[in-house]
């Protein structure tokens, strides 16, 4: 499984990698709608594992470009609803920031 660390990791991912069972990109996670997807990939990944970016996008699936955003209080946000909404918890479930050029 691709666990990207760094800027650069997921800058070089752009027009290489692909979803799939194990990876899923995410341009946006502010709406509820958007929250409520995220929570189900968490749902979907928790018992394989896997890796969900927020902030590129993909066409088709595949990786087209970073769109950072600022971080402010999203890392509890998305906490919150993997918290509330994804049942049971997922045992294994860790979160990263990458930080890069916003």
């Amino acid at each position: 499984m691709w666990l990207p660390r760094t800027y650069a990791d997921v800058a070089n991912a752009i027009g290489v990698l692909s979803e799939g069972p194990d990876l899923d990109f995410k341009l946006s996670h502010t709406s509820p709608a958007d929250l409520r997807g995220l929570a189900k990939d968490v749902a979907a990944m928790s018992l394989e594992g896997g890796v969900i970016i927020i902030g590129v996008d993909e066409i088709g699936g595949e990786a087209t470009a970073i769109l950072p955003f600022p971080i402010g209080n999203r890392p509890e946000q998305i906490q919150q609803v993997i918290d509330a909404r994804v049942r049971p918890a997922p045992s294994t479930f860790r979160s990263w920031w990458i930080y890069g050029e916003c």
